[in-house]
């Protein structure tokens, strides 16, 4: 037989040598030390050697053969039976050795760190194998020899490979650390072994099962710590082996032998551990009727709570019976709540239970409490209950051994760390109404390796997927918007992520050190993006759909910290000239254009599309954000369907503060630019009117939110006015059309999104045109001047637009959002730009029967900017005096004008009627003439200069009148209060007043003295700057380094720079200006 047994190992060994050898050496030693003498190809890779060795021969093996994959001295003789301490110390390229016939010992170190040693024979004369023996090595199996004795310390340390052991029936001692942080799953241990040594075990993290043989004597300090997945043992021996207190740390539930549990229970150091006799726990069941009485029912079949191993509950449970679980039946292994009447688990209810193995949950469950199953290692798998909602921060922290969580269709919410540190979890499928992926959901789930992302999902939070080192794939729905930072932090095996078409935002490191994403394809929806590919050094190819350069936050570009020499980005063709000039994205040397166009194209920028260049597959074209589309030339441009969206102003839902409105523009130089569909986006919040024009019709009956929101649309009927009627808003029937061109007022009850879709007629693709534009005014005859032939019409074009440019010289009337009221402005005074889709009001004169918008007027924004085109001058005795009321919240305005060509009625050419707030709150200021007609502007000769101030205050309070400014500074603005019998000089100081609430029109007058100002007549001085009016320009000395800041009349900023030079001087048109520097304010008026 062992005859036999030699020749198969023979025949395997040289197998092996067949396999892995290239030159293969056979050696006789007659003399031990005169191996390098006799060894004539010290690089081969294979040798036999018999014979003598020594300390001196495995130095020069060691040393000098460094290709060596097998090497065979089972025919070899060493000193004293021993391989030499460290013989073969870190000789990694060695795969297979088969030891000596008559080897007894094996030295310190002989084979440490041969990270590549995979196969190994013992010989069976092997007694001994002394001090980190096998320290890392690579072996993945050790068959120890059957006279084999002693395991010393460290012998197997680190052997992360090692995942099976064959124990000899001669083995006595296991000594420290032999075996620690080893990948051993099961262990079968002799029944001759006495002593286990202190660190034997520890952390062997994938040990699941060990049987303890009957003479074992010892287990030493922390000789199976930190075995997490080492829920329960046996122990064959009726006399407990000696242990430390941490001896075990996750195993808690020991199965001795029948008749033997209160031996262990009263030996040093278990009275801690759930000790069950025999194969059998202790199950019982108990129901009950009334809540509060468990503990009562469990002690009708035993004599303590804490003697039940496994209990099944049902009925009625409070928090008496609560306590009973938690503090009293503390030797459980397994609880069933499937009968039990609960709806919300308590907060820590399963705390710390680290020996329960099975839960089952009540079927009345609706949500779980923070830290429920908290550092429940030995739980494995675990279904969440149909009709559960929610499930709390840290509910699992820790439970290291779950590996299977079955989660409701029911669930909406999984709040923040939920499952971090469960590193058995191999795969998980949320429930499609999760819509948010809450911050470190799976914070170090290393076992990760699949995941099924809700179908709802709009947002990846922060640490959801921290150091998801097996994760591989990441398909994210469509619906996804935001990746937050650190989302996917080192997940080192993530190969690809499929990045849905909704995407637009993700933040900083989102997918950190992701070393094997080798190329990335990112959506055109993306906006923003900080960092996200940090340090991916493996990625040589990036795909951006995006036709506008996302946004990179300090201009770090997406592979930061990458050498991206070798790396490609492929862009849309229209946007490689973009890519290239982009802050950040200039960081990529080689910029390309796809060889295909994308059919999704998005605006959240600007986007010029230039005259050379044009779609050919009908895109969908989406603006939205600050979206700025330029198109550029007059050759055809076609559309599958155009988008574009605005939010207006107003306050969110939860009345946080005022937003200001995000408008966006398209201006368009191509008459033959068209779309199969026109849509209009428009973002609107809550109780808000807004005053909108659309470019196209659209159905009334076609008009949709996005949530429940209810809304109401009404016209302005300018013939009741002229008759006299009231009541002058009228709802757009629901069957009703909006016309193109007019202007309409909104409001809906709640934050929403409204979709206006174009009717298809010839209106639908006015939005795209290049040219003037034309609106016809209605004509509605009036008994009073101020009531005739008022429109409501507004901005034609899809973009700001300059009123300059309109052939109306007459005041129009807008209305101020932020301030809930009515404002007139003059094309001839005020610098004022329409926002897009701006309703407002005219009068028409009687002489005219259209206006036109010149195209001319479009722009990008709403910055004023140097006129093309000259109107006809306005007379230069025109004094303008701009008044407002402010109640500390509304400020409503009126304008005076002192004109000696004007008349003292009412004339539609110059005046503004006033138009009254509907909001009964907002403060409303006006003047009066004669026959008591309200002016919002009010142009008139000086005659006595005693002009009448009406005002409306909505509730009594405090009021502050103010000379806003004038287009002179020397002459006196007195404001006289009739009630009180002061006077106050506005054009020095603001006048504070308080008022009832309720009309005031007999209370205040002003009277007025004038010089006008021309050409570079007045500078305004102070110790440190000097604003001066020109014709056509302001001319500004001051300090270099002051911020200087330019507003119309509106509070428009038409110019805003930091001074790099003493004297500058600015291009304006037309018009009164406030002019800020530093802390100082001046008015200016700037003629022709």
């Amino acid at each position: 037989m062992k005859k036999i047994t030699t020749l198969l190992t023979a025949i395997i060994g040289m197998a092996f040598m067949n396999q892995v050898s290239a030159t293969h050496v056979t050696v006789e030693v007659p003399t031990a030390g005169q191996l390098s003498s006799l060894v004539q190809n010290a690089n081969c890779d294979s040798i036999t050697i018999s014979g003598n060795l020594d300390g001196n021969d495995f130095w020069f093996i060691r040393e000098q053969m460094p290709n060596l994959i097998y090497l065979n001295i089972g025919k070899v003789t060493v000193p004293d039976n021993k391989l030499p301490e460290s013989g073969l110390y870190s000789k990694k390229a060695l795969q297979k050795i088969i030891l000596p016939d008559n080897l007894g010992t094996i030295g310190n170190h002989a084979f440490a760190y041969c990270s590549n040693l995979k196969d190994i024979t013992f010989p069976k004369s092997l007694v001994t194998i002394e001090y980190n023996a096998f320290y890392q090595s690579g072996l993945s199996e050790a068959i120890l020899p059957e006279n084999l004795k002693e395991i010393g310390d460290g012998v197997f340390y680190e052997c992360y490979n090692l995942e099976k052991v064959t124990f000899p029936k001669t083995l006595v001692t296991i000594g420290n650390n032999a075996f620690r942080q080893c990948n051993l799953s099961e262990i079968t241990l002799p029944d001759s072994l006495k002593t286990i040594g202190n660190n034997a075990f520890r952390y062997c993290q994938q040990l699941q099962k060990v049987t303890f043989p009957e003479k074992l004597e010892t287990i030493g300090t922390y000789a199976f710590s930190d075995c997490f997945r080492l829920h329960t043992t046996t122990l064959k021996g009726k006399t407990a082996p000696a242990i430390s207190d941490n001896t075990f740390n996750y195993t808690k539930v020991f199965y001795v032998p029948e008749g033997a549990a209160q031996t262990y229970k009263d030996a040093s150091n278990w009275s801690n551990l759930i000790i069950i006799d025999g194969n059998t726990p202790k199950k019982i069941t108990v129901t009950l009727t009334t809540a509060g009485t468990l503990g009562e029912e469990i002690l009708k079949q035993v004599n303590y709570v804490k003697q039940v191993n496994e209990l099944v509950i049902n009925g009625p449970l409070n928090n008496d019976d609560f306590y009973q679980i938690q503090q009293q039946a503390t030797n459980l292994i397994a609880i069933d709540l499937t009968g039990a009447t609960i709806e919300s688990l308590p907060e820590n209810f399963f705390y710390e239970r680290t020996a329960l193995l099975d839960i089952k949950l009540p079927t009345t469950l609706k949500s779980i409490g923070r830290y429920a199953f908290y550092r429940c290692y030995g739980l494995t798998q675990i279904t969440i209950p149909e009709g559960v909602t929610n499930i709390k921060d840290h509910s699992f922290y820790q439970c290291f051994s779950l590996k299977e969580i079955k989660l409701p269709s029911s669930l909406i919410e999984i709040q923040e760390y939920t499952f971090q540190e469960c590193k058995s979890m191999e795969s998980i499928e949320f429930p499609a109404n999760i819509t948010n992926i809450s911050p470190g959901t799976f914070y170090n789930c290393p076992a990760l390796q699949q995941v099924k992302f809700p179908t709802n999902l709009n947002n990846i939070s922060n640490y959801s997927f921290y150091q998801c080192t097996a994760l591989e794939k990441a398909n994210l729905p469509e619906g996804l918007t935001r990746i937050e930072y650190c989302a996917f932090y080192q997940c080192s095996r993530l190969k690809e992520v499929l990045f849905p078409s909704t995407l637009a935002t993700l933040e900083d490191q989102s997918f950190y050190r992701c070393s094997s994403l080798t190329e990335i394809a990112l959506p055109s929806s993306l906006i923003y993006c900080y960092r996200p590919f940090y340090e991916c050094h493996n990625i040589k190819k990036v795909t951006c759909l995006a036709s506008v350069p996302p946004t990179l936050e300090n201009d770090y570009d997406i592979l930061y910290g990458v050498d991206k020499s070798s790396t490609e980005l492929l862009v849309p063709f229209w946007s490689v000239n973009s890519y290239k000039l982009a802050s950040g994205w200039d960081a990529f040397p080689t910029i390309n254009p796809l060889d295909y166009e994308t059919d999704l194209i998005n605006v959240p920028g600007e986007l010029v599309i230039a005259a050379d260049i044009r779609f050919k597959n009908n895109p969908t074209v989406s603006v939205f954000d600050n979206g700025r589309l330029t198109v550029r030339g007059t050759d055809a441009l076609s559309m599958k369907k155009y988008t574009q969206s605005h939010t207006l102003s107003g306050y969110d839902d939860n009345n946080w503060s005022y937003r200001n409105p995000v408008y966006t523009n398209l201006l368009s130089e191509s008459g033959a630019m068209r779309a199969d569909s026109v849509v209009y986006k428009l973002n609107l919040k809550r109780e808000y009117w807004q005053f909108i024009t659309l470019p196209f019709d659209v159905n009334r009956a076609d008009m949709q939110v996005n949530n429940d929101a209810l809304f109401v649309i009404r016209y302005y009927d300018g013939k009741a006015r002229a008759d006299g009627e009231t009541g002058n808003w009228k709802d757009v029937p629901a069957n009703g059309t909006l016309q193109a061109g007019t202007g309409y007022i909104i409001q809906a009850n709640k934050q929403t999104q409204l979709t206006l879709k174009a009717i298809n007629n010839d209106n639908k693709n006015r939005l795209f045109s290049g040219n003037s534009l034309k609106r016809t005014l209605d004509e509605y005859a009036s008994e009073f001047a101020h009531n005739a032939s008022w429109n409501f019409i507004g901005n034609p074009y899809p973009c700001f637009y300059d009123i300059y440019y309109m052939d109306y010289t007459s005041p129009i009337t807008i209305w101020d959002t932020r301030n809930r009221t009515y404002t007139a402005v003059s094309t001839e005074d005020d610098n004022y730009i329409l926002s897009p889709m701006q309703a407002f009001f005219i009068q028409k004169p009687v002489e005219m029967k259209e206006i036109s918008f010149s195209a001319e007027g479009r722009q990008l924004d709403a910055t004023v900017r140097q006129r093309t085109t000259t109107r006809s001058a306005i007379s230069s005795d025109r004094t303008i005096f701009n008044f407002a009321l402010n109640d500390g919240i509304y400020t409503d305005r009126t304008r005076i004008v002192i004109n000696p060509e004007a008349s003292m009625d009412y004339e539609i050419s110059r005046d503004a009627a006033k138009f009254m707030s509907d909001d009964k709150d907002v403060p409303q200021l006006f003047t009066l003439d004669a026959t008591s007609k309200y002016y919002a502007i009010n142009e008139r000769p000086l005659g006595n200069g005693i002009v009448s101030v009406g005002i409306y205050t909505g509730k009594s309070g405090t009021y502050t009148l103010s000379l806003v400014d004038a287009t002179v500074t020397a002459d006196e603005v007195i404001l006289t209060d009739k009630q009180t019998g002061s006077e106050t000089r506005l054009d020095l100081d603001s006048y504070t007043f308080t008022a009832e609430a309720g009309f005031c029109i007999d209370r205040f007058e002003l009277h007025l003295t004038t010089r006008t100002i021309t050409g570079v007549e007045e500078v305004q001085n102070t110790n440190v700057a000097q604003v001066t009016a020109g014709t056509g320009q302001i001319l500004i000395s001051a300090q270099p380094g002051d911020e200087m800041r330019i507003c119309n009349v509106t509070g428009q900023v038409i110019e805003r720079q930091i001074l790099t030079e003493s004297s500058i001087s600015l291009p304006v048109a037309p018009g009164f200006y406030i002019v800020t520097i530093g802390k100082e304010t001046f008015k200016i008026m700037v003629t022709k």
